[in-house]
């Protein structure tokens, strides 16, 4: 049987990829809305728990729009706030996971990191087509 925490995991990506899938049809006001501030959430207090949420996200993504969302959502707020010192692990899996580097086209957050890191993102996806 699965624990609490998984069943609540599974039950926040169910949830962020129905709202996702709901936007993309044009919905406004959904009921799934919730976890997209419960990821916001996570992201400022647990960043191991944000990375392997999104990790989990990109791997169940299907198509581009998917992964476009988790892109310059989580994935985006997660390199903001934790980019420099995660810098290497983001490299790491960018080279070794063709979704990942995939989804690192669609962040676009470069306001609001430093120089160094933003050159070194774009490196990772430099031969990958626009998402």
């Amino acid at each position: 049987m699965p624990s609490d925490a998984a069943t609540n995991r599974d039950r926040l990506l169910e949830a962020y990829f129905a709202h996702v899938k709901a936007m993309q049809q044009g919905i406004q006001d959904d009921p799934d809305f919730w976890a997209v501030e419960e990821i916001w959430k996570l992201i400022e207090r647990d960043p191991e728990g944000t990375w392997t949420l999104v990790l989990e996200m990109l791997r169940r993504a299907d198509g581009d729009y998917m992964i476009a969302s988790i892109a310059a959502g989580p994935l985006e707020d997660f390199i903001v706030r934790y980019g420099s010192p995660w810098l290497e692990r983001i490299e790491a899996e960018a080279r070794s996971n063709a979704k990942f580097r995939r989804a690192l086209v669609g962040v676009w957050g470069e306001s609001r990191m430093p120089e160094e890191l933003v050159r070194r993102l774009r490196a990772l996806v430099a031969h990958e087509p626009p998402l």
